[in-house]
């Protein structure tokens, strides 16, 4: 870790670039007089004995080293960048490995894993499928696993972590999208929508059989919910880290989208901020028209009805659909369509 940690250093010309800490580490940058924390994590030792593990004939100690992403505070720009599409070989390699590691993780869910058995198994897993590469982190009782296969679209993907909340999902392509990509727990999870049982079974009957397998992952959803209603709906639950409303939308044809989309947002930014954790994130993406990918930005004004409630932006991102597979954004009207989403922006806000 101190060799890449030098390595970085001389990269990107800093000062200095240091870990500290006997469990609990801290990465801290340097430039000039400046220093900030970059990243936390913590170490965990592991002891391979001979016999364990074929390629290894002797005892050996090393340690774990376990970053926990966070939310950087960067310039609220949307970046953007060329990305080359995987083809069918790597997606298929993508599948039967993230099929393996949901196998696992059912296989042990009662009995629990250690950590040498869970590096082990991650291990194989890399080598087997070529993985770029795969981590663990922990997320209260359990693990999170991140895996990357090139090319990475790591640092592009919505940042959700802990408790999470997903409300207006209409057809729960994105909820299934966050699973199969193994960006939270299922257990972690509560998807939501408006619409009741029966609304949804008439307009997509696609959308049930999503819900009953989602369900079934272990996913709490949950119908009937209102987004502007958060406060009242979880008000006996604990805070959520993360809640996520993916093209919020008045629901019919906008005669006034300033007063309509502001209001909209207002009530959902005021209502989510009582059930957001002190540390917790509120995400949003809205979707561009003709005008370019900031109509909504300039009609719905997300940064100014945030701040209205108590709320600061602290990045806005590009949006890709492609970066979600299987995802598909179906509005909810009496006449679904599916709008382009090619334009869109990635809002996240925390506490101020």
């Amino acid at each position: 870790m101190l060799a890449v940690l030098g390595a970085m250093r001389a990269w990107y010309r800093l000062t200095g670039l240091s870990l500290a800490g006997p469990s609990t580490v801290t990465i801290t940058a340097r430039l000039g007089r400046s220093s900030s924390p970059v990243a936390q994590g913590y170490r965990i030792r592991v002891t391979r004995r001979e016999g364990e593990f074929p390629t290894i004939g002797r005892q050996l100690d090393y340690w774990l080293l376990f970053l926990e992403r966070n939310v950087a505070e960067r310039d609220p720009e949307p970046t953007d960048h060329a990305k080359e599409a995987p083809d069918k070989k790597t997606e298929a390699r993508w599948s039967k490995g993230l099929a393996a590691i949901r196998a696992f993780a059912n296989a042990t869910r009662q009995s629990g894993v250690t950590t040498r058995q869970l590096f082990a198994f991650l291990v194989g897993v890399a080598r087997a499928f070529r993985f770029k590469s795969i981590q663990a982190t922990r997320t209260g009782p359990g693990w999170r696993i991140y895996a990357t296969m090139n090319p990475d679209n790591s640092g592009d993907l919505i940042p959700i972590s802990g408790r999470v909340l997903l409300v207006g999902e209409g057809n729960f392509s994105f909820a299934a999208a966050v699973v199969a990509l193994g960006l939270s727990l299922p257990g972690n999870i509560t998807a939501t929508e408006a619409r009741g049982e029966e609304a949804i079974s008439e307009a997509d009957p696609e959308a049930m059989q999503r819900i009953r397998l989602l369900r079934a992952q272990g996913v709490t959803v949950e119908l009937g919910v209102d987004a502007r209603r958060i406060h009242k709906a979880y008000q006996d639950r604990p805070k959520f880290d993360s809640i996520v409303w993916l093209f919020p939308h008045p629901g019919s044809e906008l005669r006034n989208p300033a007063i309509e989309g502001r209001a909209l947002l207002l009530e959902f930014f005021a209502s989510a901020k009582r059930r957001l954790s002190r540390r917790g994130r509120i995400i949003i993406t809205l979707r561009g028209a003709g005008e370019g990918p900031t109509w909504y930005e300039t009609m719905f004004r997300p940064r100014e009805t945030a701040a209205f409630a108590g709320l600061e932006l602290i990045s806005r991102t590009v949006f890709r659909q492609a970066d979600y597979p299987g995802y598909v954004f179906l509005t909810t009207r009496d006449v679904p369509h599916r709008p382009s989403v090619s334009l869109a922006i990635t809002y996240v806000f925390k506490h101020r």
